[in-house]
């Protein structure tokens, strides 16, 4: 009984003894949260250049519809391929590939990976679409703010997307030298 209750002595007095395996671990966490916050800070830092040091010198471009154009269609041709690859990954049983994705623990990295990228494509989409509809000629002051808050999405959909790509290419890595 006192097993099920307690943790066993030898358990609670296990500390590691090796120092290499620590920093290890403290390497691999060093490089997931750098893995997962880059986006959002190269988005964030481009987003606040340009609403803090360039849009005050700069007027937005008359080619912005343009460019909003071709981000909606890149991003909702994005948007279906992470859906379609996200939901081939979530719908193979039994795998030998999946098996040892998930042994090497990049499955649900995977998974993750491209649901996020997926939904920052889909914002960056919807936002392109709605920025559409208005006029650069009525100069609105809020559109300073929109125009980082439109970028700060395009980009983060951008890292998003190189990250899930990045993860996909660790497991085919894995899966050629095997």
């Amino acid at each position: 009984m006192r097993g099920a209750i307690e943790p066993s002595v030898m358990d609670s007095n296990k500390e590691d003894t090796n120092p290499a395996d620590a920093a290890g671990r403290a390497r691999i966490f060093t490089a997931s949260l750098g893995e997962s916050v880059w986006p959002f800070v190269l988005a964030f830092s481009v987003a606040a250049g340009y609403c803090w040091f360039w849009y005050p010198s700069h007027q937005i471009p008359s080619t912005l519809k343009d460019v909003l154009s071709a981000v909606t269609t890149v991003s909702a041709s994005l948007f279906g391929f992470l859906l379609t690859s996200g939901s081939i990954l979530v719908g193979i049983k039994g795998s030998w590939y999946k098996q040892r994705a998930k042994e090497a623990g990049l499955y649900m990295a995977l998974v993750r990976n491209i649901f996020t990228a997926m939904w920052w494509c889909l914002t960056t989409s919807v936002l392109s679409i709605v920025a559409r509809s208005y006029d650069l000629d009525w100069k609105f002051l809020w559109y300073r703010y929109g125009v980082s808050l439109w970028l700060f999405c395009a980009i983060l959909a951008l890292g998003a997307t190189i990250r899930a790509l990045r993860t996909f290419a660790r497991l085919f890595q894995l899966i050629a030298s095997e």
